[in-house]
């Protein structure tokens, strides 16, 4: 996990999903994640200052559809 001015890179594979919590007064976060993870993303964190830089397991033009739909429904 990299902080550096109000922003933050972390890499949730194989990480302690407590840390997470630990960011939410940071004004971005760039995440490297697998596509099982995508749903706990959804549910801890808001949209808002959130970058995907990596999502690991979109194998198929499907399913990267299917989680371009999940992101810009996330709220």
């Amino acid at each position: 996990m990299i902080v550096t001015q109000n922003s933050i890179i972390l890499n949730l594979f194989n990480a302690n999903y407590d840390a997470v919590l630990e960011i939410l007064e940071l004004d971005a976060v760039q995440l490297s994640i697998t596509l099982e993870e995508l749903p706990l993303v959804f549910k801890t964190l808001k949209p808002e200052g959130v970058w995907f830089s990596h999502i690991e397991g979109i194998q198929d033009k499907e399913t990267a559809d299917r989680v371009i739909r999940c992101i810009e429904a996330w709220k």
